[in-house]
């Protein structure tokens, strides 16, 4: 019986996943370091006109 390499495909996919999660939290953590965010009260008014939608 043969064995298939689709494990280690499987887990090589789970690691590229994690980093690019990764990278998306660091990006977003530089983004707050320089100033970049939005205010609590702009957000739930945008999630209030959503749900209006």
């Amino acid at each position: 019986m043969k064995k298939t390499k689709k494990p280690a495909v499987a887990l090589t996919s789970l690691i590229e996943e994690a980093e690019q999660r990764h990278q998306r939290v660091l990006q977003g953590l530089a983004d707050v370091d320089v100033g970049r965010v939005v205010n609590y009260a702009d957000m739930q008014a945008f999630i209030t006109r959503l749900k209006k939608a």
